[in-house]
């Protein structure tokens, strides 16, 4: 079984009270780079793929949100997010 199908508290890591929301894949069925994934969370948010960022150190966990048109970013280190996010 992938990790990433293990569900996860958001408040365990302390990041959920830094979103609005959190998706996990052990929730909505699909993990990353499934672009299904990602449709759930643009269609939950009510959101177009350029209204968000996705961004992951793996490259191939970014094909996905890259298929539907979502601005991505191949994390490597902060100060390229950092620009990445401001751009």
């Amino acid at each position: 079984m992938s990790l990433e199908a293990i569900p996860v508290e958001p408040t365990s890591t302390k990041l959920g009270s830094n979103f609005e929301a959190v998706f996990d894949s052990a929730e909505i069925g699909w993990t990353k780079p499934n672009a299904r994934a990602f449709q759930h969370v643009l269609d939950s948010l009510q959101l177009a793929p350029r209204e968000v960022f996705f961004t992951d150190d793996s490259a191939r966990k970014l094909i996905g949100a890259e298929t539907l048109g979502i601005p991505i970013h191949h994390f490597t280190v902060v100060t390229a997010l950092r620009d990445a996010l401001t751009q």
